[in-house]
């Protein structure tokens, strides 16, 4: 069954990373043959993925769904969209997509070893950490669409796992609020964050002081 009958729900961050982490492990979307009008009702779903060519392409689900039920899902946002146009967003570092459709609804499920952010809030920690993020990457596509063919960097992104990339980010993110005034409060909440999290990674067994640096990363795929 796509929609559990427990379920009464538009889409739904869980779990959380852990206990008051800005982030989650999955997001489920439900895009229903009709609107419910009881909480936001998504008709659409878009996010990146990577095209059976191995080429990255931006994915529009909607319901019913009749095509591939399984995807690979490429850094970057995951959109979900209203019938008035009003949108839910989230950025993921990576993450496996499974569709479900059925004659009622169509269910979207994105799971991560890396952290979802919800972007419900534009002063919320998550969010500024992947404006933080978007940042880095920006950057880091500048510099090599200035050397290699279009829509290179969108693939290399596309190509390398969710975790190693993630912790690549935290790394770029550090070296790039170095720069940031030290009165920037925003700035030293998201280094205090990126901080929490390499310790609790190398706790894990993760290392992250000593991760592949970006550029290495994308180098290898």
């Amino acid at each position: 069954m796509v929609i559990p009958a427990e379920t009464d729900l538009g889409y739904q961050f869980d779990p959380p990373c852990r206990p008051g982490h800005p982030g989650y492990r999955r997001l489920s979307a439900w895009l229903r043959a009709a609107p419910t009008q009881r909480h936001y009702d998504p008709e659409v779903v878009q996010c990146p993925v990577l095209a059976q060519s191995g080429d990255p392409e931006l994915l529009k689900i909607e319901h019913p769904w009749p095509f591939a039920h399984s995807f690979h899902v490429g850094a970057g946002r995951i959109v979900l969209t209203d019938r008035m146009a009003k949108k839910v967003e989230a950025f993921t570092f990576g993450a496996d997509l499974a569709i479900q459709s059925d004659p009622t609804a169509t269910r979207c499920t994105f799971d991560s070893p890396a952290p979802l952010f919800a972007e419900r809030d534009p002063d919320a920690l998550a969010s500024r950490f992947v404006a933080e993020a978007e940042v880095v990457l920006a950057e880091k596509r500048a510099a090599w669409d200035s050397r290699s063919s279009a829509d290179d960097f969108s693939r290399r992104l596309a190509s390398v796992p969710p975790l190693p990339l993630y912790l690549a980010c935290l790394t770029a993110m550090e070296e790039h609020l170095k720069i940031v005034p030290r009165a920037d409060r925003s700035a030293h909440e998201i280094q205090g964050f990126i901080e929490q999290e390499r310790s609790q990674h190398s706790t894990a067994g993760y290392r992250p002081a000593q991760a592949a640096a970006l550029d290495e990363l994308l180098a290898r795929v």
